[in-house]
């Protein structure tokens, strides 16, 4: 599935039920769903380990909403 046909784009209010759906199916699929809703906390003793793969992640979920 493409997500860039011009039907899936967000049309202000009149399709963002389906495209919200639609957002949160791919981010599940893609296992970055929690980095949109804020449940992905990294802590400040980690951040040097896991803050580069975080930023990846966050970024991956973003380019999926776009």
């Amino acid at each position: 599935m493409c997500f860039c046909k011009e039907r899936n784009k967000l049309v202000g209010t009149t399709n963002f039920l389906v495209w919200k759906k639609r957002i949160d199916l791919l981010l599940k699929e893609n296992e970055l769903l929690d980095y949109i809703k804020g449940n992905v906390i990294v802590l400040e003793k980690e951040q040097t380990q896991y803050l580069a793969e975080f930023n990846k992640d966050e970024i991956r979920a973003q380019r999926i909403m776009i």
